[in-house]
């Protein structure tokens, strides 16, 4: 089951904008944000030790 949030940032106009099809509620929002903060993190942190 897959369920999309939708962030826009434009670079150009500096102006950060969001969609939320799936009517997500706000903790399901702030629960998916966390979670991929974490996996970036993660990410970052292999990227740096190799």
């Amino acid at each position: 089951m897959k369920k999309q949030f939708i962030i826009e940032v434009d670079i150009v106009e500096g102006s950060v904008d969001y969609k939320n099809p799936e009517k997500l509620s706000y903790l399901e929002v702030l629960g998916a944000i966390e979670f991929v903060k974490l996996m970036i993190s993660n990410n970052f942190d292999h990227e740096v030790a190799e």
